[in-house]
């Protein structure tokens, strides 16, 4: 829907969300071609490094989890 609103090409998913999730959102956006990029983690924290790499003017969407797949919480 993202997508469709903004007229954009690439999203952009967090590693930390459910692997079913974002296979799921991998099949959904192959068939119009968007660009689904994932970011990694340390320690079960999303690298906020990647993510300022990776956004730019053709994403249409960053998914993120809370709390994550892998429950990790830091306090």
């Amino acid at each position: 829907m993202a997508c469709a609103a903004t007229r954009r090409d690439k999203v952009v998913v967090a590693r930390t969300v459910h692997p079913e999730y974002r296979e799921v959102l991998s099949t959904y956006m192959y068939g119009p071609g968007i660009e689904v990029n994932e970011i990694s983690f340390q320690e079960g924290i999303t690298k906020t490094s990647e993510l300022e790499i990776l956004v730019d003017k053709g994403t249409a969407a960053v998914l993120v989890q809370y709390p994550n797949f892998l429950v990790i919480l830091k306090i």
